[in-house]
């Protein structure tokens, strides 16, 4: 902090002056994007006190320069629980020498590829990235096609931003290509003068950003007694007109068309016992025309993935029958890691992974 407190000024202040231009300057360097000016000023603060530092500890003069030409060591950082890399990142771009352990195996690759590789391939690795990127969506496109198939959909004329199948003035079709399908577990209402559907989605988002907001609204069908999906487009969150944000709440909700409570006991009892029913919400698809999603909401859709689905489940099974037992076979344990500490996958009947 030497290197904040001014030179003038008087002495009673000068401790207090340097701790508000050492805050201002971390507030400088901490701002992202990085200025390059600030960075290369921090690298001189800090190579300026180990300099120091060093001339101290060997009782021979160690200038910055002797330091950036490798003849004297730089300061070293040590993190012993590194994660993702970010503290050995940040400290080597400040020009120490870092030095990263984990014991963890994942932690250990992410700080491969994060650490160790950009500065062992340099720029040119990030051109591989985008290479091999693209082939295996490539490939991963050509071996699930039949599975996640692209959706004839009609266009209509002015553009819109929800489709559906039965719109008028159509014209020729168009194959949308799914990237998504958003479903919700439903269950029936326990009130025995509803038995309504009643969704038990926790929100309803489709896009939540400052370019845009989009959502989907749930609009009761008192008829039949199921929850319909409109997509509905704003400038502004508050502009949607309703609040996506409310859905059920942990484990409990209400039922839509008779508000009865559905508490938490119920539902995790009729999933363990019954199972939850589902229901497809809102498939989202890619713009062939350019950038952007489409997100469909026609009830008709629900049929063609159901046919995607049990295409999937039949291809899961000859890989399983293929493969022979797995771990993914075993039960899970009603305690431990992996986020089932609470044993919370158990009160919703999941005792296996699948």
């Amino acid at each position: 902090m030497a290197r904040f407190i001014p030179e003038n000024g008087p002495d009673n202040k000068k401790q207090s002056l340097g701790r508000a231009n050492a805050a201002k300057f971390i507030e400088r360097l901490f701002k992202y994007p990085g200025n390059p000016a600030v960075i290369k000023e921090a690298q001189r603060h800090i190579l300026e006190a180990h300099a120091e530092r060093l001339t101290r500890e060997t009782g021979k003069t160690v200038t910055v320069e002797d330091i950036e030409a490798g003849q004297a060591p730089r300061p070293k950082v040590l993190d012993m629980f590194a994660g993702g890399g970010a503290i050995p990142i940040e400290g080597a771009r400040l020009g120490c020498e870092s030095h990263a352990l984990d014991l963890n195996p994942v932690a250990y690759l992410i700080e491969l590829c994060t650490v160790t590789f950009p500065q062992q391939f340099g720029a040119e690795l990030a051109d591989d990235i985008e290479k091999w990127g693209k082939t295996i969506l490539k490939r991963t496109q050509e071996a699930v096609s039949d599975v996640l198939a692209r959706i004839p959909v009609a266009r209509k004329q002015p553009k819109a931003i929800q489709r559906t199948l039965r719109d008028g003035n159509e014209t020729p079709a168009d194959d949308y290509c799914v990237v998504a399908y958003y479903w919700t577990r439903t269950i029936p209402c326990p009130n025995p003068q509803c038995k309504g559907t009643v969704p038990l989605y926790r929100q309803t988002w489709l896009r939540n950003k400052s370019s845009g907001y989009v959502a989907l609204k749930p609009v009761p069908d008192m008829g039949r007694r199921i929850m319909r999906f409109q997509v509905v487009e704003a400038r502004s969150a508050s502009a949607l007109g309703f609040d996506p944000s409310t859905g059920s709440a942990g484990s409990s909700t209400a039922c839509p068309f008779c508000q009865t409570a559905l508490d938490g006991p119920y539902v995790r009892r009729y999933g363990d016992e019954k199972g939850f029913g589902q229901q497809l919400m809102c498939v989202i698809a890619l713009n062939p025309d350019g950038p952007g999603k489409f997100y469909l909401v026609d009830e008709s859709l629900a049929a063609i993935e159901a046919e995607h689905q049990a295409m999937s489940e039949h291809r899961a099974a000859e890989i399983e029958r293929e493969l022979g037992p797995s771990s993914l076979d075993e039960e899970i344990p009603p305690t431990g890691n992996a986020g089932l500490a609470t044993g919370n996958s158990y009160l919703y009947g999941r005792v296996r992974i699948f």
